[in-house]
């Protein structure tokens, strides 16, 4: 616990701190019972058919009991978020990757079950898209003669499925980010619409674009009245 608490406190950009240490928190109150381990469990159904919403904030939070396996695990998180968080750059951008991401989660859940927390599955989606990220500038060059790190996750899958509704649930940690990333970084340079930029910057390109406007009208004003 000492080791999260200072590497949270250390060179951790902001939203990968906040977020794990509402991890450890939601960790200790279900540890404790202060919140029940069952509210954690999140599906469609429930949350949004029996108004019991708090399970989709819960589950956003939920990495397990506290234990050895869960301080472990966090670690691992925190250091893999912390390289995403920092290939994303702008914070705003982060965090609206975040919240598109977890959205189209939520509605892939209507038809297939995620098989771990929302959290596990936000934090493999965004790994995914570093992934994809990594190969698009050739960062992954220096894996040849060796399997990628993208290879490997792929394999243990692979390893993991029993069943097809498995098979979904697997998709469902690369489907969103595919579809976040085909966007981000293919349709927007090849139409040159930003798709995937933050309600906040949509909103500053538009009133600049005002402010331009309004300039080049007061100008050919002023022009039409000097002739």
């Amino acid at each position: 616990m000492d080791a999260i608490i200072f590497n949270i406190a250390g060179d951790v950009p902001v939203v990968t701190k906040a977020w794990t240490a509402g991890i450890v928190v939601m960790s200790v109150l279900t540890s404790t019972t202060i919140v029940q381990p069952s509210s954690t469990l999140y599906n469609f159904d429930l949350a949004f058919k029996k108004g019991q919403y708090l399970r989709v904030l819960y589950s956003l939070f939920d990495y397990g009991e506290l234990n050895h396996w869960f301080l472990f695990g966090v670690m691992i998180m925190l250091s893999q978020l912390a390289d995403v968080e920092k290939t994303v750059q702008k914070r705003s951008q982060y965090l609206w990757m975040i919240f598109v991401l977890s959205g189209m989660i939520i509605a892939m859940s209507k038809w297939i079950q995620p098989h771990e927390s929302l959290a596990h599955v936000v934090h493999k989606n965004l790994l995914y898209y570093k992934m994809r990220i990594d190969i698009q500038s050739g960062a992954e060059d220096r894996f040849r003669g060796v399997m990628s790190p993208l290879m490997v996750r792929l394999l243990l899958d692979v390893m993991a499925l029993s069943s097809a509704n498995s098979l979904c649930g697997i998709m469902m940690t690369y489907l969103p980010a595919q579809l976040y990333f085909f966007f981000e970084q293919i349709v927007s340079k090849v139409y040159g619409v930003e798709l995937c930029q933050p309600p906040n910057q949509w909103l500053q390109r538009s009133v600049q674009r005002s402010t331009v406007e309004g300039e080049n009208e007061n100008e050919n004003g002023n022009e039409q009245l000097q002739e």
